[in-house]
């Protein structure tokens, strides 16, 4: 799927990250969870999208706010919207858990899915940043 195709179909007049999660769980048909977690943040991925058989799961570093949330949260929204399917790790859960952070600490922005799903990331967190600054200008002219 084209990503422009998707944010302005999907995305485009949202205002906040729970009006983009609830439009993406409109458009996929599938319930959507955050959970803030401890063990993601600098030394690993900065989200996971984990998928279940009746929801899907957007993990993110506890504690993490503003851009960097909406940043982390578009972009796992990204992967949903896009029909990306989640790599499958179920091997990686018997080896040994320094080296399941090394390879998940990888960065694969190199693989088009990544790119396109940091591209919506990125669109969205500038959407919202402009919805808010114009509601600001606004609530200020009235």
């Amino acid at each position: 799927m084209n990503v422009r195709h998707v944010f302005s179909t999907v995305l485009r007049d949202v205002r906040s990250v729970d009006e983009a999660i609830k439009a993406t769980s409109a458009a996929t048909g599938r319930p959507i969870c955050l959970q803030e977690v401890s063990y993601l943040g600098q030394q690993g991925p900065s989200g996971l999208l984990v998928q279940s058989g009746s929801c899907d799961v957007i993990q993110l570093p506890s504690g993490v706010s503003g851009r960097r949330r909406v940043g982390i949260i578009g972009h796992e929204l990204g992967h949903l919207l896009l029909g990306h399917q989640p790599e499958d790790l179920s091997g990686l859960f018997s080896i040994d858990p320094d080296i399941v952070k090394r390879i998940l600490a990888r960065h694969h922005f190199d693989d088009r899915k990544e790119r396109d799903a940091e591209l919506l990331g990125t669109m969205l967190a500038q959407t919202i940043g402009r919805n808010l600054q114009f509601e600001g200008l606004w609530s200020c002219l009235s």
